[in-house]
């Protein structure tokens, strides 16, 4: 079964996926979607599992059966750059590797394992690591231990962490071989000390810091900070505000340092990485001459979106394959578009959900920004309950802290004139359309109907001017 297709069912797992969507996630075409799906399905049907569904363009999976939850771990088919993993993991962990064995466990021709192994060693040999031969013993590291090979050895680690869920059989067995029992409690030492010093969490961190802790139970301590991260400045203050607590009295001070670094670096990827640097900035500049943000707004963006930016980039770099549906909002759907013609022509390439994640962004600047100070907002309704607007007021001041929000029953909104009522930025009504041109009508009077409204509003007025509505 071809990588593609096993992406699919990733994909389908999260629901039902109109085509247009399914495209932005495995640049394959219609026919050669319907193609893949045909293998898949024959394999789901030899499995016993319900096939997936087509109609209207529209795809689904039903995700029911008992039998989906170990799919992945029985699947046995891998790329050659999986089997390259797996045979790079084991050679580095043990240091020695006996590939009879190995091509049993991958369940592959001597032939296959042989071209995966000569590119496995030339790309270690691009790294300074070199093996030898050892007749009826195996493959031998010729230096079982250093900084580059536990570098490698962590990120390989952790990239089988990062897909636990979606495994295939030959990947689970080697993480369930090498994981510890000590899991849980690492990642409990690992929340108590980012909330206690008010770190960023990541799951890349986080396992980033215990591939280490696996890599240290196996090898014993080493350090693998270099002598100039030792001496960062931001690096030398955390390691002793770590040091300070009592979680961490147990663990090596090499390991103590490595958090330290990983923790760092979350902190300051921004800067710290020049590629993500550069292509960031470049794409602020694109982002803020196509929907016209001033400089203040500029600057809101960039606190707002630099975060997914960053996770955009590390999971295109790890390969982790998420879903999130794109919004049915047509103004949402058009800053999506525009954002991904803007990566297109930086070629920043970026996964599809991480573009809404980016638009998500996008539209609270937009949102935040369209309505002025003490803009004024007002909901109509033939019946009010006070103890709901005033939740409501709560709600909307708090994600719109521009607004004066207030609410008024039909009745007496009857009474205001002309004047009164233009002084509102907009009126949300639940009631008859007025012909007023700032109301507009919502189905009921509910803090998701309003933002919702409010959010639709902004946007409208910001496309409008940048005439990138539908004409």
């Amino acid at each position: 079964m071809k990588n593609k297709v096993i992406t699919l069912v990733k994909i389908l797992l999260h629901g039902e996926m109109h085509i247009d969507e399914i495209i932005k996630y495995v640049e394959l075409d219609v026919n050669s979607i319907d193609r893949h799906i045909q293998t898949l399905n024959q394999y789901l049907k030899d499995k016993g599992i319900e096939p997936i569904k087509k109609e209207n363009n529209i795809y689904s999976l039903k995700n029911q059966d008992e039998r989906f939850s170990d799919f992945f771990s029985k699947l046995d088919v891998l790329t050659s750059q999986e089997r390259e993993e797996i045979l790079c993991t084991r050679l580095l962990y043990y240091g020695y590797i006996n590939l009879e064995k190995e091509r049993k466990r991958l369940e592959i021709s001597r032939t296959t394992i042989l071209k995966d192994f000569k590119n496995l060693k030339s790309y270690l040999e691009t790294k300074g690591i070199y093996i030898e031969s050892k007749n009826s013993k195996g493959i031998f590291l010729q230096k079982t231990d250093n900084t580059i090979i536990r570098e490698i050895l962590c990120k390989k680690i952790m990239k089988l962490f990062i897909h636990r869920e979606f495994l295939v059989k030959q990947r689970k067995e080697l993480l369930s071989e090498i994981n510890l029992p000590l899991e849980e409690k690492y990642n409990s030492i690992y929340n108590k000390i980012t909330e206690k010093l008010n770190l960023k969490r990541s799951i890349f961190s986080f396992y980033a810091i215990y591939a280490m802790k696996i890599i240290e139970e196996k090898k014993g301590a080493l350090s693998c900070v270099s002598f100039e991260d030792k001496n960062n400045e931001k690096f030398i203050k955390l390691l002793k505000k770590i040091e300070k607590i009592n979680l961490c009295e147990k663990i090596t001070q090499e390991l103590k340092e490595f958090a330290t670094l990983i923790l760092v670096r979350v902190e300051n990827y921004g800067e710290l990485n020049i590629e993500l640097k550069e292509s960031f900035e470049n794409f602020i500049k694109s982002l803020s001459l196509r929907f016209s943000f001033n400089k203040l707004e500029q600057k809101t963006l960039k606190k707002y979106i630099l975060t997914p930016y960053i996770h955009g980039y590390l999971n295109r770099k790890y390969g982790v394959v998420w879903v999130q549906k794109n919004s049915n909002s047509i103004y949402n759907k058009i800053i999506v578009d525009e954002i991904e013609k803007i990566l297109n022509n930086l070629n920043i390439s970026v996964i599809y959900s991480d573009i809404i994640r980016l638009s998500d962004a996008v539209i609270q600047v937009i949102k935040e920004f369209e309505y002025k100070k003490n803009s004024q907002i007002l909901t109509v309704s033939r019946n009010i309950d006070n103890e709901l607007t005033n939740k409501i007021k709560i709600a909307v001041n708090q994600f719109y802290p521009n607004i004066i929000y207030n609410a008024k029953q039909y009745i007496e909104f009857s009474y205001k004139t002309k004047s009164e009522i233009k002084k509102y930025h907009l009126i949300l009504s639940d009631t008859e359309h007025y012909g007023i041109k700032n109301l507009k009508m919502i189905n009921s009077i509910n803090f998701c109907e309003i933002d919702s409204s409010l959010v639709s509003f902004a946007l409208e007025k910001r496309l409008k001017r940048l005439n990138l509505l539908p004409s």
